[in-house]
């Protein structure tokens, strides 16, 4: 969060900035890249998408923007 809200604070009081935001793009790249393979294993079929999960998607995606901001 230091890095985030202020980062020339965080490096004043000894927070690496390259190498922990380095690494935290990492981290938090390797769950998001590992989905399709996750989903490509499954049988997946356009059958499944009613326009009820459609409707869920969207309204997580709204939910979680509002969540986020």
């Amino acid at each position: 969060m230091a890095i985030r809200d202020r980062d020339v604070a965080a490096e004043i009081i000894g927070v690496k900035i390259f190498a922990t935001s380095v690494s935290l793009r990492i981290s938090s790249s390797m769950p998001a890249s590992l989905a399709p393979v996750h989903l490509l294993s499954r049988d997946c079929h356009y059958e499944q998408f009613t326009i009820t999960v459609s409707v869920q998607y969207l309204a997580m995606i709204i939910i979680g923007g509002w969540a986020a901001s």
